[in-house]
């Protein structure tokens, strides 16, 4: 009696009695094992699938908040990441544009510079072929400021050309030292404006001006 006492209660915690044939069946089963009848719900079974029916919104509700957490930030990584690279190529490229610029201008002032420079010396030919007859002229008329004058009147061709060379010659002197200014090189500017002046000295003393 003892043992069937505890046989019947250790049953009983892990089980339920059939209504048919009073066998006692595993918890977890629908039919008795030993007439085949189904067997009826128990409270606690109602209990645990009312539990199960409960949680089941809950655990969905955490699934589709995730889903969604996880949908922003892989939205948020497309858009991300290529406007980063954009913003920093961007910031990237401003020294370089910089840099094309200076060189570009660079180069744009060392052709003016050797246009220049070519233009000097076809004055300076000009103006060496005129020369020599302008001061045989002026030395013919005994030189100074009336000799000027005197070759103005009977040798105005020449005196024009001559005037014209010299005009030339010096506009091509001022244009390479503007040019090497704007370069920054001060010096090779400097350079130029003085030997245009010690030139303008020259042909003053040769006109006889003071």
């Amino acid at each position: 009696m003892i043992d069937n006492f505890f046989l019947i209660n250790s049953t009983n915690m892990q089980g339920t009695k059939c209504p048919n044939c009073n066998n006692y069946v595993k918890k977890g089963l629908n039919f008795c094992p030993q007439c085949g009848i189904e067997l009826p719900k128990t409270s606690q079974d109602d209990n645990t699938e009312a539990d199960n029916q409960t949680n089941q919104p809950i655990i969905s509700d955490h699934t589709s908040n995730s889903s969604r957490y996880i949908f922003i930030l892989i939205l948020l990584l497309i858009v991300g990441i290529p406007l980063y690279l954009s913003l920093r190529k961007n910031v990237s490229d401003k020294p370089s544009i910089s840099y094309s610029v200076i060189d570009n201008k660079e180069a744009e002032l060392r052709k003016e510079l050797a246009i220049a420079e070519n233009e000097l010396q076809y004055a300076s030919e000009e103006l060496g072929r005129v020369l020599p007859y302008y001061q045989n002229v002026l030395a013919q008329y005994g030189g100074g400021p009336m000799a000027l004058i005197a070759a103005s009147n009977n040798n105005p061709q020449l005196v024009r050309q001559f005037d014209e060379a010299e005009d030339k010659f010096e506009r091509c002197f001022m244009n390479i030292a503007s040019i090497y200014q704007k370069m920054g090189n001060n010096e090779s500017a400097q350079v130029y404006r003085d030997q245009l002046w010690d030139w303008q000295k020259k042909i003053r003393r040769l006109k006889g001006m003071p």
